[in-house]
């Protein structure tokens, strides 16, 4: 997507850790945008993309 003269980017890094069968008990993130947010004025931030990228942190190049 192209980006606009007004797009900010914002990124996030969430890290969990799998146990031996490769579970996790429960995988959730949160990213505080509440500073891009103003009830009394009337303004919000509207999220055009959202990324997702997974990796393997125990293989060499962490790919």
């Amino acid at each position: 997507m192209a980006r606009g003269k007004n797009d900010l980017i914002l990124r996030d890094r969430l890290q969990f850790t799998l146990d031996a069968n490769g579970d996790l008990a429960a995988v959730y993130g949160r990213v505080d945008l509440s500073d891009y947010v103003s009830v009394v004025n009337n303004q919000g931030l509207a999220i055009k993309e959202t990324r997702v990228m997974l990796r393997n942190p125990a293989s060499g190049t962490g790919q």
